[in-house]
């Protein structure tokens, strides 16, 4: 099956590594890892770049690709399905800020991760947690 590329995220850790930062989405209020939709031109690592920016106010530099994650059964942006891919980033410069996009950002233990962060996107955390240096791809619903 062929996939669409659609989106990039873009993870982030705190300097001990052991809480993450997410964004509250507006349109459904729920807490996501940040990131969005690849843009005409862009290569995934400027979008991620971007999109982190965008959503949280900061500069980060991309340090690892964690994952390409497929949702074959997503038919909103084609009927093939679609890929994300997440990225593991370090801050190198910004200050957190809120967008129109989002309503809140916030660090979270990774132990204790919000009850209504998106099931996928919790998953892709354990995969971060678990990295090895190889990229998971993995099917998604």
């Amino acid at each position: 099956m062929k996939y669409e590329l659609f989106g990039v995220q873009g993870l982030i850790y705190n300097a001990v590594g052991k809480e993450v930062l997410l964004v509250k989405r507006i349109k459904d209020g729920y807490w996501v890892i940040p990131g969005g939709k690849i843009e005409e031109g862009e290569t995934t690592e400027e979008a991620a770049i971007r999109e982190v920016r965008e959503e949280t106010g900061l500069d980060v530099k991309l340090i690892a690709k964690i994952g390409d994650y497929y949702r074959p059964n997503h038919k909103a942006f084609s009927k093939q399905g679609d890929k994300t891919t997440l990225y593991l980033c370090r801050v190198i410069g910004g200050e957190i800020a809120i967008s129109d996009e989002v309503s809140e950002v916030r660090w979270w233990n990774i132990n204790t991760l919000p009850t209504d962060l998106i099931s996928r996107h919790r998953q892709r955390i354990i995969d971060s947690i678990n990295f090895k240096g190889k990229p998971v791809r993995r099917i998604q619903d």
